[in-house]
């Protein structure tokens, strides 16, 4: 097993993908004097990284991974790359190790790591932590990746997803969180089975002195304290654990006792959703060590991150909100929880081949239209036939037109498309920048 800086100086190393997280790694095996490096990516690599590279004297090689990669003595493999490719496959059966940029990240940062995870909320939570923790500095799919930091010292509040943990070797977080899980990605997964696995990965190093905060309410979160060596702590808005709810007021265990934070009305973050989130990261951050009055005052300040749940605009007394950020149900389920009803849902995109029955009953209860839109279409009108009015859209600007026309004052339009966004749009930032772009055009 690849470990020490030593080790990897004298070896070739091949990096699969030349986007964020590949030029990071990239960065840091030249800082640490890694005498052959050779990138690969799938795709087109941008001219101003090739100029980079051939400064600095990296190979290269565009538009499709070859057999030069063979050549190598280990490959890290950025996030976004399939673990079940044939390629990949092929390099695992040659018997060239395989970590992920996570990993190497981890091995030549400084600091203690503190690491989310979860279907949804790992951006929200990972941002109320870092700002609750002074000095703290945020790490992984939200912020700069974790190579980013190498041989530098602090906490690094580390956003990890399912892809980046299906390669990991000896990643071991001091506090690591589960928010909750639900189906995703399973585009991407052989089956739920092993997604939930991958997520389970997030503590299998951690060991007795570590801590593993887990959603109580959350059968399969709440099954993984069976399997820690880590101390399991749990937040609730059910039972009385570590972190809790009683009385509309959030409270968290401490040494010295129970402590009241806030009651939920203070909370500058709305929905049940959020209520969760900031329990698990008052959890955390009171482990870590922060102030109880610097965790009151971001529970009471932090507002809403760009795509999630997002206030647009008003247009006739019809509100709009922008919720790019939800890739699967699960995410537009808590989404749909913010509004009392007369909503306006716009569902679709990618087609990952999840299951929206369980949004049947909420969106019979608050939605009066359904605006569908993407790749998978068919398979949502099929599953919402007969329980809601559907439209159906074929542009941006469609889905903005068909709302102003159906609404009425009082309604909400919701853009929730409940899956990826990679049918159309490059990442869901540029599928919620659309949206709005095409809400704000309307002149009144």
């Amino acid at each position: 097993m690849i470990g020490l800086k030593e080790s990897i100086t004298s070896k070739r190393i091949a990096v699969l993908g030349a986007g964020t997280s590949g030029m990071a790694a990239v960065e840091l095996l030249l800082s640490i004097g890694a005498p052959s490096i050779l990138v690969s990516d799938s795709g087109k690599i941008a001219e101003w990284k090739k100029d980079f590279f051939k400064r600095h004297g990296v190979e290269f090689e565009e538009m499709g991974h070859t057999n030069r990669v063979f050549g190598s003595e280990l490959v890290i493999l950025s996030p976004g790359i399939n673990v079940h490719k044939p390629f990949i496959e092929r390099i695992k059966q040659s018997g060239i190790p395989i970590m992920g940029e996570l990993e190497i990240g981890f091995r030549f940062v400084k600091g203690e790591i503190f690491a989310v995870t979860g279907t949804n909320g790992k951006s929200t939570v990972v941002t109320m932590l870092s700002k609750m923790i002074e000095n703290s500095t945020m790490a992984g799919n939200i912020g700069a990746p974790l190579s980013k930091f190498h041989s530098k010292s602090g906490v690094f509040v580390t956003e990890v997803s399912s892809f980046q943990l299906m390669s990991i070797l000896d990643f071991r977080p001091q506090i690591a969180l589960v928010l909750n899980i639900d189906q995703d990605h399973l585009d991407w997964h052989k089956d739920l089975d092993e997604y939930v696995a991958a997520k389970a990965r997030i503590f299998e190093n951690q060991k007795e002195g570590d801590f593993l905060i887990l959603n109580y309410d959350d059968p399969i979160t709440r099954s993984f304290a069976k399997r820690a060596k880590s101390r399991v702590l749990f937040f609730s808005l059910k039972e009385e654990v570590d972190a809790f709810l009683k009385g509309g007021k959030i409270f968290i265990r401490t040494d010295e006792g129970e402590v009241e934070l806030i009651h939920v009305d203070e909370l500058a973050l709305k929905g049940v959703h959020n209520i969760y989130n900031a329990l698990a990261a008052s959890l955390a951050a009171s482990i870590a060590g922060a102030k109880l009055e610097k965790i009151r005052e971001v529970l009471k300040t932090m507002t809403a991150l760009p795509h999630r749940v997002e206030f647009v605009r008003e247009i006739n007394g019809i509100k709009f909100y922008e919720d790019s950020k939800a890739t699967n149900p699960h995410a537009v389920k808590w989404a749909l929880q913010s509004f009392k009803g007369n909503i306006i849902l716009v569902l679709g995109g990618e087609e990952k081949y999840l299951d929206y029955t369980p949004l049947i009953l909420s969106v019979s209860e608050k939605v009066k239209l359904l605006i569908l839109f993407g790749k998978n279409t068919r398979s949502l009108e099929r599953t919402f036939r007969g329980v809601v009015d559907i439209e159906k859209a074929q542009s941006m600007r469609e889905v903005v037109e068909i709302a102003l026309k159906r609404g009425e004052a009082g309604d909400t339009v919701l853009f929730s498309p409940g899956t990826s966004s990679f049918d159309m749009f490059r990442n869901y930032k540029e599928r919620g920048e659309r949206f709005q772009d095409e809400v704000r055009r309307v002149e009144i």
